[in-house]
């Protein structure tokens, strides 16, 4: 798809970023799944310290399509810094057209951030996802995640 373009969300883009974040976790639905006061609290850590991550804004021309929270971790393993890829929101209406791969592309091929390698989640019964990631190259890990809420 042609005239997409990448940029790091600033507080003008709050609007869009909060409405794409709450359609990202409301699965396109009308309801929002994820308190105001989180997205809230990820912009103001990002902002204040860049070196955690970003969030790029996905435009077409003007508008706002799509976005992406990346956080940066540097990995003793891996020998640099990886590129975690915690969200990565497509509004539905500009899916299936290689907007996500190019992104994704763009991401490895520009080695944004210094990135290693790329690192994402994916929920295991999201079998489309699963199937599109590992057609891109990602490929499962031999360990588990495991999370522990404080």
């Amino acid at each position: 798809m042609e005239g997409i373009r990448y940029r790091t969300a600033d507080s003008g883009d709050d609007d869009i970023v909060r409405k794409l974040m709450h359609n990202f976790y409301s699965n396109d639905q009308k309801e929002n799944s994820i308190p105001d006061k989180k997205i809230t609290d990820t912009l103001r850590h990002l902002r204040g310290c860049p070196s955690a991550g970003s969030i790029l804004l996905i435009e077409k021309g003007v508008e706002g399509i799509g976005y992406s929270l990346l956080i940066n971790f540097w990995s003793n393993e891996y020998g640099g810094n990886m590129l975690i890829i915690d969200e990565l929101y497509i509004r539905p209406e500009y899916r299936n057209v290689g907007v996500g791969s190019k992104f994704l592309s763009y991401l490895k091929e520009s080695g944004y951030n210094n990135a290693v390698a790329l690192e994402l989640e994916v929920l295991p019964n999201n079998f489309k996802a699963l199937e599109w990631y590992k057609k891109l190259g990602f490929q499962t890990s031999d360990r588990t995640f495991m999370t522990m809420i404080l």
